[in-house]
């Protein structure tokens, strides 16, 4: 229970993580006009699946906390999504945002092997409700 628990809680660490370092990092090539201001953060950005992803894993953390079993498979499948977002974009991000793309990194691998424990672990039957516990006549 407490695996499911923290795996949730990563899940929603990461998340906003993810949200928060797409919303806010610039990617270099963005920002081409004379003034240098950068323009608000859109679906034509290359971290707007990072955006995406983030916010879905702020939701499921959520599903994850009150124990949906379906919750664990999509979590640990959007964590993966973020690693892989992450080291796609590595190159592209400037050295603004170079140590808040590693710390995302990490977290989606620690995200990813939670959810994978948590998928893994089931709640024991208990031994009245076991399927092997036959009734004895006699």
């Amino acid at each position: 229970m407490l695996v499911k628990r923290l795996a949730g809680i990563v899940n929603m660490l990461e998340g906003l993580l993810a949200a928060i370092f797409a919303l806010s990092v610039r990617v270099s090539g963005s920002c081409g006009n004379a003034m240098g201001i950068c323009p608000p953060a859109s679906l034509s950005d290359p971290l707007a699946p990072l955006l995406v992803v983030g916010v879905l894993l702020l939701a499921d953390g959520v599903l994850c906390l009150v124990d949906r079993w379906p919750a664990f498979l999509i979590g640990g499948t959007l964590s993966l999504a973020a690693v892989v977002i992450a080291a796609a974009q590595w190159n592209r991000v400037g050295g603004l945002g170079s140590e808040d793309i590693v710390i995302t990194a990490a977290l989606g691998v620690l995200a990813l092997a939670l959810d994978l424990k948590a998928l893994v672990s089931r709640r024991p039957v208990s031994e009245e409700n076991h399927p092997l516990n036959l009734p004895v006549f006699g």
